[in-house]
């Protein structure tokens, strides 16, 4: 998709979700984490992400056909730049999406905070800036739903529990 593209499905995006999150989400690539207190305790784009050293998840998901190959940084990692561990999050989307997620989630299932899908940088219309993912493959059967739930694309803020 063009430059010129992105910029006019952002600005519907944006439009549709109002004010408020307008706001929180205008750099089109910051991941934002906020304390109990609502405090900015750091804000990531991808690149700040991918510096901190990437890894790689080749799984199936519930939303595409086949394996994919995601990238980004490890959530713990990323987590650690900001000064935080052990702690639960709330993450949200774009659309006001959340889903709250134990640090144990995190540790457990090796999640990533993904900024490229198949090596290509994720944009919005490709689930971006950051989507929260888990190797589905490694998910037992029982628990993919709840993990499905967890699984937050388009994704702009992190708040701590």
């Amino acid at each position: 998709m063009t430059q010129f593209f992105q910029t006019a499905y952002a600005t519907i995006i944006f439009a549709m979700l109002g004010t408020a999150t307008l706001h929180a989400a205008a750099a089109e690539s910051d991941l934002t984490i906020f304390g109990k207190d609502g405090s900015t305790l750091a804000t990531f784009t991808q690149d700040d992400a991918e510096a901190l050293g990437t890894h790689e998840i080749v799984t199936k998901t519930p939303w595409t056909n086949g394996s994919i190959r995601l990238s980004g940084v490890r959530a713990t990692r990323l987590l650690a730049e900001a000064g935080l561990a052990n702690v639960d999050l709330t993450v949200i989307a774009l659309d006001d999406y959340m889903a709250v997620v134990p640090w144990s989630d995190l540790v457990e299932r090796d999640a990533l905070f993904a900024t490229r899908i198949d090596g290509e940088r994720l944009t919005f219309d490709q689930r971006g800036p950051f989507w929260l993912i888990f190797d589905f493959d490694d998910v037992p059967e029982a628990e993919m739903s709840e993990m499905a739930s967890k699984a937050v694309w388009h994704l702009v803020q992190i708040e701590v529990e």
